[in-house]
């Protein structure tokens, strides 16, 4: 779990600074900021679990 979340630091929060960059600069859009951080979130989750059912 551990390195999941290792991982998610490393990658995740880029992608997640990424998107609320892409949000302030259209503050309009909020369909994609919000999808956007839902699907980094479902992809930590999916990673946490994937690591405790194969460890």
């Amino acid at each position: 779990m551990i390195k999941s979340i290792q991982q998610f630091e490393e990658s995740g929060i880029k992608k997640l600074e990424k998107i609320i960059e892409s949000f302030m600069k259209n503050p309009k859009d909020m369909a994609s900021f919000v999808y956007g951080i839902r699907d980094e979130v479902i992809a930590l989750g999916l990673d946490l679990i994937k690591v405790e059912c194969y460890h």
